[in-house]
């Protein structure tokens, strides 16, 4: 708390012109989208910012984000809904970074927009679902009882990621705040030791 005695040092401020504007909006969330598809290859675009790159001179590959012991235990799993995304078949899908594929495990067609509680009206209107999964199997053994802390960081991280690379590609993001995720997580075929970091809704924007 400031007192009398504290010292203020008053910083210069940046020039806010057109270019720090169109920044503060591209990071904006997304409550509303439109009925279109997104095309395939937006959405592919979308989603390469998760993709890693292995370089010479690194013996590891590369991410656009940090991890702890790049270890990288957080993992990505998709809900898309029939004609979310053009060419793309409804379903719960794995995001392989390595490969940049998409690993169907079901065919479902849709969820129980309940599980969003007070979002379920954007859940309604989204084209997909977009869920941050933590493998504690992969980090736990070298950071015992801080692995979901760096865990939740590595997500937190991912998710600027995200939320940048999205409208760039006419898709808007809109971060989900609370989620009955334990009612998904067979369909998921998720194991015990995988928890849920954070969620996104997705649509169509522009």
């Amino acid at each position: 708390m400031a007192t009398s005695q504290s010292v203020t040092l008053k910083l210069t401020l940046p020039e806010f012109d057109e270019s720090h504007q169109k920044t503060y909006l591209e990071h904006q969330s997304y409550q509303q989208f439109q009925s279109q598809s997104i095309s395939f290859k937006q959405f592919s675009q979308f989603l390469s910012c998760l993709l890693f790159m292995k370089l010479d001179d690194y013996p590891l590959p590369k991410y656009q984000y940090p991890s702890a012991g790049n270890l990288y235990p957080v993992q990505t799993y998709l809900f898309i809904k029939p004609k979310g995304i053009e060419g793309v078949e409804a379903g719960i899908y794995y995001y392989h970074p390595a490969d940049h594929r998409l690993l169907l495990l079901s065919s479902q067609t849709s969820l129980n927009g309940e599980v969003y509680m007070g979002n379920q009206t954007i859940f309604d209107r989204s084209a997909f679902s977009l869920f941050l999964i933590g493998e504690m199997k992969a980090i736990t053994p070298m950071y015992g009882k801080f692995a979901r802390d760096f865990s939740l960081i590595e997500a937190g991280h991912i998710g600027q990621l995200l939320m940048k690379a999205a409208p760039q590609q006419e898709i808007g993001l809109y971060p989900i705040d609370s989620l009955l995720f334990d009612e998904l997580r067979d369909q998921f075929k998720l194991e015990s030791s995988q928890i849920l970091l954070s969620s996104f809704l997705g649509g169509k924007i522009g």
